[in-house]
C-alpha cells in the first residue's frame, strides 16, 4: 500500500550535512542529520512511530 504524498516522512543521516543545506524546506523533511549526532535514533524513533 502507498501513502499519499501529504503523509510520507523522510529524512537524511549524512555524513556531509552541509551538501544538503541547498534542499529547498518542505514539511516532508523530518530534517537533515549529521551522522555523527546525537539525534538520529531520536529521528528513526519518531519515523517508525
Amino acid at each position: 500500500m502507498l501513502h499519499t504524498p501529504e503523509h510520507v516522512q523522510y529524512g537524511v543521516i549524512t555524513s556531509r550535512p552541509d551538501e544538503w543545506k541547498s534542499i529547498p524546506a518542505s514539511r516532508n523533511n523530518a530534517g537533515i542529520y549529521d551522522v555523527q549526532g546525537e539525534n538520529i535514533i531520536e529521528l528513526l524513533q519518531s519515523l517508525v512511530a
